[in-house]
């Protein structure tokens, strides 16, 4: 079962994705917000209030998001984003603290992780805990674990001895690229790609033979390749938790992880993952990927 969903996402949206996750504003508090009534196309779940949180809006818990970010906030700008993974996880956060709407902002990642945002009770965007952040936000409790997928063209035999056999591709920068310089060592130095668009066509034009990056942004990609490509293996070692942030001392830390311990126990994170990400990648569970390790 998924514990960290068939729609073909183009390559320029799949750039755009990792471009904001990298965050390219240099405004602190970039984008517009629109309140919205209700909670948009998320099936919130009618659980008793478990948890009081002090937000920033009347009634209303104003969320950051770092966007675009296609499945996890569906909608072509922030005016008409109503659903998502991490959208209607935090709608299903408002609702168990007993608040009645959801207001987004659109954010920067660098400054959101520096501490430079305010304004925000939330903020999502498949971010990583890491003590270096941890020294300007507060992070809540993990609610989903990302693991490195082995991405490779179809019909390819690899497996986790023969990986520093082959031409890898990787993400400048990334924590794949560091583990593959400094921990794998293959025998050919592996080739940084500036972009996930790029990569992945050098992995089906053959310059590399397997590709590693996070599985969520493979399995999209897999799913859209027409059989071209497939994601065989994960490495779970090598990868991370995505929290939620929120600004540096919030009350809210403490009752969002206790919301968040309780979606996770009645089921609600299962569903969350069934709807909006097992769909996008191609019916593949990363969990159920193999596991190779190192």
């Amino acid at each position: 079962m998924m514990s960290r969903a068939a729609f073909k996402i183009p390559a320029a949206v799949l750039l755009a994705t990792v471009l904001a996750s990298c965050g390219s504003s240099s405004n602190p508090n970039s984008g517009s917000g629109a309140a919205v009534g209700g909670f948009g196309r998320c099936d919130v779940a009618a659980a008793p209030t478990s948890a009081h949180l002090a937000v920033s809006a009347d009634d209303t818990l104003t969320l950051a998001g770092v966007l675009p970010r296609p499945i996890y906030f569906e909608g072509t700008s922030v005016d008409t984003i109503n659903g998502g993974y991490e959208y209607c996880l935090v709608a299903n956060i408002a609702q168990r603290a007993g608040l009645r709407n959801l207001r987004l902002t659109n954010t920067s990642f660098d400054a959101l992780v520096a501490g430079r945002m305010t304004g925000y009770d939330l903020a999502a965007g498949e971010i990583f805990a890491t003590p270096e952040r941890a020294q300007h936000v507060n992070f809540s409790a993990s609610y989903y674990h990302s693991a490195t997928g082995v991405m490779v063209r179809s019909g390819t035999d690899l497996t986790a001895e023969t990986l520093r056999n082959v031409k890898i591709g990787v993400f400048l920068g990334s924590i794949q690229d560091g583990w593959v310089r400094n921990t794998l060592k293959p025998k050919t130095p592996a080739r940084t790609y500036e972009s996930t668009v790029d990569m992945f066509t050098a992995l089906q034009a053959s310059q590399v033979d397997a590709v590693l990056v996070d599985a969520e942004i493979e399995l999209p990609a897999a799913a859209s390749s027409h059989g071209k490509t497939g994601v065989i293996a994960q490495i779970p070692a090598l990868g991370g938790d995505y929290s939620l942030v929120l600004p540096m001392g919030s009350s809210n830390t403490e009752p969002v992880n206790r919301i968040l311990a309780a979606m996770k126990q009645d089921g609600t994170l299962d569903q969350l993952s069934q709807r909006w990400l097992l769909p996008a990648f191609g019916g593949v569970d990363p969990t159920a990927l193999p596991n190779w390790s190192y």
